[in-house]
């Protein structure tokens, strides 16, 4: 009988709306549920999440804290070789913008793990090349250090290890930024610097939580005043823009933005340079510093005018924005690493000395140096630089007036600072500063933070003395970092101890010395202003010089500390530090005592990671801008002029006869005697073995009684430990 299959078929007859819709979302739900599940199980579990992080901080057992923690360090050990901290960025395993990323995203977890990735942060952001393919990144880094900043850091009651470490961290980012600025690279990048306008609204109001601190203001102000000039080119009211609020201008400039960058790319030297100065103006400093920088890498001769030209045109450092400052002291420090008569240089430009002696070349150079870099620049730039230096000439005359006015008539009414107390440092070798911290609304009157956190510039002083003090702070720093860093044993002493002979009197010179007679690191550590006042005014500033050198001080000790060629630098260093624990009167310098230990913690761990010393990122901002702003060089070849020489005489050598070229018999006879060593005879052959069994004999008696010796040592020790029992026995019995 055959065997007939019927097909069966689900109908669901009619149905309603309501139940249809039920059954797509409950078909929708099961199939969102199989592929999450496929998903999770081909995910990287060491993969930064947000899943993970919250994980993380919401774990309270020991066992799941001890669980999420090693795998966090795994994680930070797979961004590390993402990052390429061994390999100084560089390499096809490397992707910078990926792994600086998931750091920031790492860093949300509490604990030690946090401190760790902004280390790793720190030494990636230094030692990386630049790329314009990194702004994305160094925009993201930007708006997630300020929005630390504002929400958790500033409420904080304690300046933590943790925020010094996030404000070095963000003074990178804003480097790095400022470089692209420099560069040209920023442009039709519109929605970005809407989203960090955002985050820079009300920052300089911030300043007055980092005052007792001079290195974490000075990354605050950098921050703020890069971050105004970056968004400089846009108009927008506060308020206007919010996170995520989509931009109908960005997308048409992103588009002339790719159709241009090809050709900018191809463009070289002096047309690359027009585009970027039209951009921003590069100071006399800081062209000058990159001059110096480019003849310290070539062969092609140009330092001693170079370093000539920078002696001149530097003693207007006062005149200049302070950023471009810092930008010009990063370049040079770079340079004086390499070369000592380049430090000599910088720091004559401290002391105030100009030069007196010049090579013939020298003022030919100077007067050449504005015209090539007016060469450089193209026709439709030139109004814009001109209307950029009236207006930096107008705003820097009106802010000293104001400053003389606030200064003169408000004397009497000081703007007090916040007082925070001393460094306390904990277990975990943390640092933790006690702040109580007064915030004003932004809305009170009678407060302004210009008159607290700014100095009046004298450029009739000499040296140091009329510069700003974010320039002169920036100075320690990098002659701490010389000390440590420099090419040659010579360039590492004269940063630390400049033209002093003997310093052991350093502390006896007056409190003013204008000019200085040396402007090493221990020289600024006695450091005052000529026109110093103790009212928390605009002169009251040298402390804060005085705090960085007392702080690169404390790194030289503690990076030193085991290696025995710096011992010596080591021990002058602390030496220094124990005449200033002694006669500094000023409580704010001596926080730096405790302070300085962070800096020193990040270059030890650069030390446990490299074992070169990598470049840092003043070399990549030399480098990149050198190549935009300066022609090239010319190649360390001299120019071979063929001349027309008279046609030699050929002259005939005809043979000369004279004596033959070989030995007499008598000669030879000499020659073989010469080396003659007679055989050793029968006497002196049996002494020698006389002796031999002499010394073999009584180096065995020696030893036969070494070891009597020791038998009858050990037999004493015997004889004693039976006694002591035996009288041990006898006090037991009397007892019992």
């Amino acid at each position: 009988m055959p065997v007939t299959k019927v097909p069966v078929v689900h109908k669901f007859g009619i149905i309603s709306h309501s139940q249809r819709l039920e059954l797509q979302e409950r078909l929708l739900k099961e199939s969102y549920l199989q592929t999450s599940k496929k998903q999770e199980s081909s995910k990287n579990p060491l993969e930064v999440t947000e899943e993970f992080i919250q994980k993380f901080n919401s774990a309270k057992n020991y066992d799941e804290k001890d669980k999420y923690e090693n795998t966090a360090y795994k994680m930070l050990e797979r961004v590390k070789r993402r990052a390429g901290l061994k390999d100084c960025g560089s390499g096809n395993h490397v992707d910078l913008p990926i792994a600086w990323t998931e750091l920031s995203q790492l860093a949300q977890c509490k604990g030690r793990i946090q401190e760790d990735c902004l280390d790793v942060l720190i030494m990636s952001l230094d030692q990386s090349p630049i790329s314009r393919g990194h702004i994305p990144a160094l925009f993201f880094l930007a708006e997630t250090c300020l929005y630390w900043l504002r929400t958790d850091s500033v409420n904080q009651p304690y300046l933590r290890t943790g925020e010094i470490k996030l404000l070095k961290m963000g003074q990178l980012v804003f480097t790095r930024l400022f470089n692209h600025h420099m560069a040209g690279s920023l442009r039709g990048h519109r929605q970005y610097k809407n989203r960090l306008y955002t985050y820079l609204d009300g920052l300089a109001e911030c300043q007055d939580a980092y005052s007792p601190y001079p290195n974490a203001l000075l990354s605050l102000r950098y921050m703020n005043e890069v971050g105004n000039i970056v968004i400089s080119d846009i108009v927008v009211d506060p308020g206007e823009v919010k996170e995520g609020d989509p931009d109908v201008e960005e997308d048409k400039e992103e588009e002339i933005f790719r159709e241009t960058s090809g050709v900018f790319g191809e463009i070289k030297s002096s047309k690359s340079a027009a585009i970027s100065s039209s951009v921003h103006d590069l100071s006399p400093t800081l062209w000058h510093a990159l001059d110096v920088y480019r003849c310290c890498g070539q062969l092609s001769g140009g330092l001693t005018d170079a370093l000539d030209a920078l002696s001149d045109c530097g003693q207007g450092l006062a005149n200049e924005n302070w950023v471009d400052g810092i930008g010009a002291m990063l370049i040079l420090a770079e340079a004086a690493k390499l070369n000592l008569q380049a430090l000599k240089v910088l720091q004559n430009l401290a002391r105030g000395i100009r030069p007196q002696s010049r090579s013939p070349n020298a003022s030919y150079r100077h007067a050449n140096a504005r015209c090539r870099a007016e060469e450089i620049k193209s026709s439709h730039t030139l109004a814009t630089s001109e209307i950029f230096e009236k207006t930096e000439n107008v705003q820097y005359l009106t802010e000293k007036a104001q400053h003389i006015h606030l200064h003169g008539t408000n004397k009497t009414d000081e703007v007090t600072e916040p007082t925070r107390s001393k460094v306390n440092k904990d277990d975990d070798a943390s640092i933790q500063i006690a702040t109580a911290m007064s915030h004003d609304k932004p809305g009170s009157a009678g407060r302004s933070t210009a008159p607290t956190y700014t100095n009046v510039v004298y450029p009739d002083l000499p040296g140091i003395h009329g510069w700003h003090w974010e320039i002169a702070l920036l100075y320690t720093e990098v002659l701490s970092d010389i000390s440590l860093h420099g090419s040659s044993s010579s360039i590492q002493k004269t940063a630390l101890v400049g033209k002093n002979k003997d310093i052991s009197d350093l502390h006896k010179r007056g409190e003013v010395d204008c000019p200085m007679q040396s402007s090493g690191l221990l020289d600024l550590a006695y450091f005052h202003a000529k026109n110093e006042t103790s009212d928390k005014g605009h002169n009251d500033w040298s402390w804060r010089i005085r705090y960085g050198a007392i702080q690169g001080l404390v790194k030289i000790c503690r990076c030193c500390q085991g290696d025995n060629n710096r011992e010596g630098m080591r021990n002058a260093c602390w030496d220094t530090l124990i005449k200033i624990n002694t006669l500094e009167k000023d409580s704010r310098v001596l926080e730096a005592l405790k302070v300085g230990q962070v800096g020193a913690s990040i270059e030890k761990l650069l030390n446990q990671h490299m074992t070169t010393t990598p470049s840092t990122i003043g070399t990549k901002i030399a480098l990149h801008l050198s190549q935009m702003y300066l022609p090239a060089l010319p190649p360390p070849v001299e120019s071979n002029i063929s001349k027309k020489h008279p046609p030699k005489k050929i002259t005939m050598n005809h043979p000369v006869r004279g004596k033959p070229l070989r030995t007499s018999l008598k000669e030879e006879i000499m020659l073989a005697t010469t080396l003659y060593e007679p055989p050793i005879d029968f006497k002196t052959r049996n002494n020698f073995d006389l002796k031999r069994i002499v010394e073999d004999q009584w180096r065995k008696d020696l030893q036969q009684k070494q070891e009597d010796e020791e038998k009858e040592r050990l037999k004493k020790l015997e004889e004693e430990q039976k006694q002591r029992d035996a009288e041990q026995t006898k006090t037991e019995e009397i007892k019992s």
